[in-house]
């Protein structure tokens, strides 16, 4: 089964504001990017990462498309060139760098190679 997600145009202001739908069903909202050149980290909320039922197996796919039609296509837009993109799903807003035992997270690193996010052991 193939699955299309559709975000705006390469702008951070527009994806701010827009709840994208992923394929595990989860909605997340673009949090926000730090730039650890030449490592890039975006960060997206989804606040029903909560549920017992999400486990990393159910928004691994998630991520990689994350990083594959939102991080890298942006990066690119703006001239970057990453050598690695980290994507992290949170429950809630977190401050970068705080660990808080009760907020659910999860991270997933990625290669950048020919255009491509390609999954690392994180």
């Amino acid at each position: 089964m193939a699955v299309t997600l559709c975000l705006p145009a390469p702008d951070l202001s527009a994806q701010e504001a827009a709840a994208v739908s992923l394929p595990s069903g989860l909605v997340v909202n673009y949090l926000d990017r730090i730039d650890e050149s030449p490592t890039w980290r975006y960060r997206y909320i989804a606040p029903a990462l909560d549920e017992e039922s999400v486990d990393f197996t159910a928004v691994a796919q998630d991520m990689e498309m994350l990083c594959a039609t939102h991080a890298l296509p942006q990066l690119q837009h703006d001239g970057r060139s990453p050598e690695r993109i980290i994507v992290s799903l949170m429950s809630e807003k977190l401050d970068f760098g705080v660990m808080s035992p009760e907020v659910r997270q999860f991270f997933e690193s990625y290669r950048v190679e020919d255009n491509l996010c390609i999954w690392e052991v994180f």
